[in-house]
């Protein structure tokens, strides 16, 4: 069976790792601090000392990290992804992070023979395990083809929106929109409440 890698088991990484493991697909995982990772273990998990070993040998790793820092941190230092990221491996990379960040890195995974997506996601811990969580991929085709089993195995929405780093700047741009909505939300009860109607009465309307 292929060899999935995933790095980065913080509360949407573990939630996504467990859909994984529940359908049956051997998963090695890291994650600093360890003890994150460790709690996947008795779910069949097999836990890696670094990201590079767990990378090592990987048909498909899968990543979801904090933030562009933390991505290039654990992407880019001697025991990371790309030192055991192998020639053919598929990297779908799953955090919120810089498209310039996403594109640097898909240029050193193409130097190595693999190939980098940006797949950011739409969804929370609760969406994951309901199974109802959806992917916005950028990048080559080909490997999307090749890992979409194990998008899917994760969430059943896959849109692929064209080159790599575009995938990140949807993201984006939807984060901008919700934020937007919230702020008219907000002003919108302002304004009744302003006008006498109580707080809960407004939301209810």
């Amino acid at each position: 069976m292929p060899k999935i890698a995933f790095v980065g088991l913080g509360a949407m990484g573990s939630a996504m790792a467990r859909r994984l493991l529940a359908a049956g697909h051997p998963v090695i995982g890291y994650n600093r601090p360890r003890a994150q990772a460790d709690a996947l273990a008795s779910q069949g998990m097999t836990v890696a000392d670094s990201a590079r070993a767990a990378a090592e040998g990987a048909d498909f790793v899968l990543s979801m990290v904090t933030d562009s820092e933390a991505l290039q941190d654990v992407a880019l230092r001697p025991d990371g992804i790309l030192a055991g990221l192998k020639k053919g491996a598929v990297w779908a990379e799953m955090s919120t992070v810089s498209p310039v960040v996403t594109r640097m890195l898909g240029e050193r995974v193409a130097q190595q023979g693999a190939i980098m997506l940006d797949a950011p996601v739409s969804g929370s811990t609760v969406t994951i395990a309901q199974g109802q969580l959806s992917f916005i991929v950028g990048g080559d085709e080909t490997a999307l083809e090749r890992v979409r089993p194990y998008l899917l195995a994760i969430g059943p929405t896959i849109t692929h929106v064209g080159a790599l780093g575009l995938a990140v700047t949807m993201k984006i741009a939807i984060n901008l929109g919700i934020a937007i909505q919230m702020l008219a939300f907000s002003e919108s009860v302002l304004l009744a409440e302003k006008s006498g109607i109580s707080r809960e009465k407004a939301v209810e309307a």
